[in-house]
């Protein structure tokens, strides 16, 4: 979806401000992409995958299609835990591993 409002990336925070009360409080893990100009401004977020109450599953290739598709600067990785818990999981740290490596070989950071 179309962010509207021009939203400045500058920090974690940023991103915190306005994603958290949008997910906090949904039923399953969602994965989404926040595509990046490069002015570091939200052009566009994108669900990638909705998951059950515990997981979503989510593949580098769907995530750096979008990237591609858009023209994106640099992306901003983010998902929910339905849970409450904030803490990454195992699983969390391990796809995240994989989408930077990915990232460093398509050239979006």
């Amino acid at each position: 979806r179309k962010t509207g409002k021009k939203v400045s990336v500058r920090s974690p925070k940023d991103i915190a401000a306005r994603y958290i009360p949008l997910m906090q409080n949904l039923r399953q893990e969602e994965f989404r992409i926040i595509i990046l100009n490069n002015s570091n401004y939200v052009e566009r977020d994108v669900l990638i995958s909705k998951g059950h109450l515990t997981a979503s599953l989510v593949h580098p290739r769907e995530v750096f299609k979008m990237a591609i598709a858009e023209s994106a600067a640099g992306i901003i990785l983010l998902h929910n835990h339905p849970s409450g818990n904030p803490k990454p999981s195992p699983d969390d740290i391990s796809i995240t591993r994989k989408m930077v490596e990915a990232g460093k070989l398509m050239e979006v950071p």
